[in-house]
């Protein structure tokens, strides 16, 4: 899902300028994709956590980074929603490049992660 949501916040940040439903519905992915981690986040820490930190010190850090970049991604989703809602078309595509540049790089860092085999 966090792949999918990169890829629909690099449409608006490549246009000419960011419009439309596909913007919004492209907030609405991350957002959504956002929620989804949290919610599975708290097993992820009663087990995975401990392992990466005994095993893997610097992925276990690697994650860490991943879900405050991800956060800032959610941040920059909303108000690139925003600022287009507020008709501010070349500030929201500011958003949503800042937005899709770092969710390309937590996607990144997911992958590394998840190549972890413990």
């Amino acid at each position: 899902m966090g792949v999918l949501a990169a890829a629909a916040l690099t449409h608006p940040a490549l246009a000419r300028t960011a419009q439309g439903s596909s913007a919004l519905a492209a907030s609405a992915l991350a957002i959504v994709s956002f929620g989804s981690g949290l919610l599975i986040y708290g097993d992820y820490r009663a087990g995975v956590k401990h392992e990466l930190l005994g095993h893997a010190f610097g992925l276990a850090q690697a994650f860490e980074v991943k879900e405050h970049l991800a956060f800032c991604v959610v941040v920059l989703a909303g108000a690139g929603a925003g600022l287009l809602r507020a008709g501010a078309p070349d500030l929201a595509r500011t958003c949503y490049r800042a937005g899709a540049s770092l969710g390309w790089l937590v996607v990144g860092i997911g992958w590394l992660v998840c190549g972890w085999t413990g």
